[in-house]
């Protein structure tokens, strides 16, 4: 039974547009002309406000001995990939903001795993920035980052994640919300997906990224705070955890959903677990990976998944969240220095 705390701030928050968010790691042909195609048109109501594009590999190109695979599977590329650099300009062209994607997570080289370096991560954004951008063309201009596998061991990587979510606003540009804005100077934005939000030690990441400033155009960055196949997002256990609830505004939140049913039978339920249980104004649910595609993010969802929740990108209704953030940790000085693995 809702409080009368919760149902005055879901009924304000009901109010909120929810947001549709997609990593849009397509592959650089036919089947990935048509999945970009299918989300930003025919059958959707609103369009997606978040992309997340992908050349597949960091800036180094570096290979794998074992697998002849990039070293980090995912980032800008050691060059610009005319077909992701298209792709850029033709979402943000359709009103989408773009984020490059950047691998944050531990590398295994020579027997040895460690996280990876801020230096690193520093250069794969460098090179989306100096790779993708045409001089002239707005529409090339990444609006931030989205980093993946973020550390999150203890509370030791906060220092780093305050760092990196700063870079990102130097490499990137927010560009206000009218597509290709040349007028606004705001610095981009950053999504930390460190895969939980559980342990109370998260509550030191949230505090101290989520906003970088007093104001909106100072620093609204972005948490995935669940990445999880449908049967267990809609678990038990399939909710914000007690330390973040009515802590936050769910504008800052994103949930992501695989293995959903191919008839999205079960997408109304899921979008409504992801706003209700996981305060999240921006969701993403696919039935990937299916027979014959074993990547969760490599093509679009079935049109039937899409479409349902396209329909209802547009509605959102929270139980949960704040109407102003609840910021309580003291955050640490922003340093570059990288955790180390435990």
């Amino acid at each position: 039974m809702q409080t009368e705390l919760q149902s005055s701030q879901s009924a304000f928050m009901s109010a909120a547009t929810g947001g549709l968010f997609v990593p849009a790691y397509f592959s650089a042909d036919a089947q990935g002309d048509a999945a970009f195609a299918e989300i930003t048109g025919g059958h959707r109501s609103i369009l997606p406000e978040i992309a997340i594009v992908n050349a597949g590999c960091d800036a180094t190109g570096r290979k794998s001995l074992q697998t002849g695979g990039c070293v980090i599977g995912g980032g800008p590329g050691p060059t610009r990939s005319s077909y992701v650099h298209d792709k850029i300009a033709y979402l943000r062209a359709q009103g989408i903001k773009v984020f490059g994607y950047v691998w944050v997570g531990s590398v295994t080289a020579g027997g040895t795993t460690t996280y990876r370096s801020t230096e690193d991560i520093v250069a794969d954004m460098r090179a989306w920035a100096q790779n993708y951008v045409d001089d002239g063309n707005p529409l090339t201009v990444l609006n931030g980052f989205f980093f993946d596998a973020a550390y999150r061991k203890t509370d030791g990587g906060v220092p780093q994640a305050e760092y990196i979510a700063k870079k990102a606003g130097e490499y990137a540009t927010w560009s206000g919300p009218a597509v290709g804005e040349i007028g606004s100077t705001a610095g981009g934005r950053a999504i930390f997906n460190w895969g939980t939000t559980a342990d109370t030690y998260m509550r030191g990441y949230l505090d101290c990224v989520l906003r970088l400033g007093p104001g909106d155009a100072d620093g609204w960055n972005y948490i995935v705070v669940q990445e999880n196949a449908a049967t267990d997002f809609m678990g038990s256990e399939g909710q914000l955890p007690a330390w973040a609830r009515y802590q936050y505004n769910p504008g800052h939140f994103i949930s992501i959903v695989h293995h959903a049913a191919s008839d999205a039978s079960d997408t109304p339920a899921l979008l409504n677990a992801a706003r209700q249980a996981w305060n999240s104004a921006y969701t993403y649910v696919t039935d990937l990976p299916a027979a014959g595609d074993g990547h969760y993010y490599s093509s679009a969802p079935a049109a039937a998944v899409w479409a349902a929740q396209a329909a209802q990108g547009g509605t959102a209704d929270f139980v949960y969240g704040s109407l102003e953030d609840v910021l309580t940790t003291s955050c640490p000085a922003a340093s570059g220095d990288t955790p180390a693995y435990p």
